[in-house]
């Protein structure tokens, strides 16, 4: 659950020990007229801090969405033209323009995190799905498949060449040869836009002032809630009990709404509200297989 992200904030732990500092103190003899400096009025930072992170989650969920339907929109694209493939071209070439649709679907994952690489990711998909030769993958390694969209970028060329080859010989019609090429381009537009998106994250601005004033304002709260549950004679158990429970209520929310757009705006990892990229990969192998394979019955 997000409380796993929320209890490794150092913020969180900070703005508690402050104020059970601030509760000890009151115990060990601060006069009671200091119990009237905590009416500090911090609804002002407060109604600022809340708004930014509201705005800020706003965005990072918008973000999610968009990786998220690219992903599929390319799936899609994929199965799109499995069926265009089983249809009109040869076995043989339908099977070698769907192993690279396949190969430039697992391609355009690496380099989104550090969790797909070449070597951890790639490979051992590569070997368990028969996704190109040893020659092919030779060439994946000299384009560098960690940097950047250039490894996926090649295997569509190499299933738009397979198209145009198809069509040159007159195995399918133009209007056949321009719908698959469509279907391609479109596919390689949505693996694009996952690489465009995560190469230009949310602005450091917008973060760094949400990180401020929360580093700002929790303390801040920390200190006048332990000075308003009471100091000199009028010091009780149940009221710092029911104060610290409310400072750690209010810290849980909004750093715990921070939490959570950092966990939204990027969904390609192992985190395990991150996109389920294996189950897409492994669904289209598999669904792209049964197409080629489909047969009617008479």
């Amino acid at each position: 659950t997000v409380l796993q992200a929320v209890i490794t904030k150092p913020m969180l732990w900070i703005t508690l020990a402050i104020y059970i500092a601030v509760r000890i103190g009151a115990r060990w003899g601060m006069p009671s007229f200091v119990s009237t400096l905590g009416s500090i009025d911090t609804t002002v930072i407060g109604g600022f801090l809340t708004f930014f992170l509201v705005f800020h989650v706003h965005d990072s969920v918008g973000r999610f969405n968009t990786l998220f339907n690219a992903s599929k929109d390319g799936r899609g694209r994929i199965l799109s033209i499995a069926a265009l493939a089983h249809t009109y071209l040869t076995r043989n070439r339908a099977l070698r323009l769907i192993r690279y649709l396949n190969a430039a679907h697992v391609a355009s994952y690496v380099g989104l995190s550090d969790v797909y690489t070449f070597d951890a990711f790639f490979q051992p998909l590569n070997e368990a799905k028969c996704l190109l030769t040893e020659e092919e993958v030779m060439r994946m390694k000299c384009i560098n498949m960690d940097e950047g969209a250039s490894a996926f970028q090649e295997l569509v060329v190499w299933s738009y060449n397979g198209v145009a080859e198809a069509s040159n010989t007159g195995l399918i019609s133009d209007l056949v040869a321009w719908d698959m090429r469509f279907q391609i381009i479109r596919m390689r537009e949505s693996f694009q836009e996952m690489h465009d998106i995560i190469s230009q994250p949310i602005p450091f601005f917008m973060d760094h002032f949400i990180v401020l004033i929360s580093f700002i304002y929790l303390p801040l709260v920390a200190v006048s809630q332990g000075l308003n549950a009471g100091t000199g004679e009028n010091v009780y158990w149940m009221k710092d009990v029911v104060q610290g429970v409310v400072i750690f209520l209010q810290s849980l929310v909004l750093i715990g709404l921070k939490a959570l757009s950092d966990m939204l705006s990027n969904p390609y990892g192992d985190d395990l509200q991150d996109l389920s990229v294996l189950t897409y990969i492994k669904s289209t192998w598999e669904s792209t297989n049964r197409m080629l394979n489909a047969a009617a019955p008479d």
